[in-house]
């Protein structure tokens, strides 16, 4: 199943991104709306911070929840980094930029999410249900071994989602 999803996340990247380089014409329309993209990047970068302290979390989970919980912590970062655009002035950012934008990280992902996730969907009621119990349970205890995801400083550990997805897959 691991190599399935992952065979799945590499062509949406691919797909996605093949037209994008196809032609001088969208290689200008990509780099146009990528300014866009780099706007408030700290707050996007936030987004992936809490994605990827989410899927290491979601590790130690049980087997049964291992997806849902990926599922539902993909779409809090789509969110994230939706709403990250909220307050970009639209002169600078217009919505055709955000659209491109949300549009592409849609086209990396829909294909296995689709897959995957099910009645885990963008938004649903038993996404809200999981998140809110994972804050719950994570404001009730705590923890010595989280690390620090400050982009300022230095970190002990990884940015990368992939370590935890590989983790998370292999593990079902």
């Amino acid at each position: 199943m691991a190599r399935t999803i992952t065979n799945m996340l590499v062509s949406g990247v691919t797909k996605a991104n093949k037209p994008m380089c196809s032609t001088d014409a969208t290689k200008r329309t990509f780099l146009k709306h990528s300014k866009c993209g780099n706007i408030n990047i700290e707050d996007k970068h936030k987004c992936m911070d809490v994605f990827v302290g989410d899927l290491r979390r979601t590790e130690t989970e049980d087997k049964d929840k291992k997806i849902p919980y990926f599922c539902c912590n993909f779409w809090h970062f789509k969110d994230c980094i939706r709403k990250s655009f909220t307050s970009v002035d639209t002169n600078r950012c217009p919505k055709e930029s955000i659209d491109a934008i949300l549009n592409l990280i849609n086209g990396y992902s829909n294909d296995a999410l689709d897959l995957l996730c099910g009645e885990y969907d963008d938004g649903s009621a038993k996404c809200r249900q999981l998140r809110n119990s994972r804050t719950t349970a994570a404001t009730t205890t705590t923890t010595s071994t989280s690390k620090s995801t400050s982009r300022k400083g230095k970190s002990s550990s990884s940015r990368s989602m992939l370590p935890s997805f590989i983790n998370i897959f292999t593990n079902l």
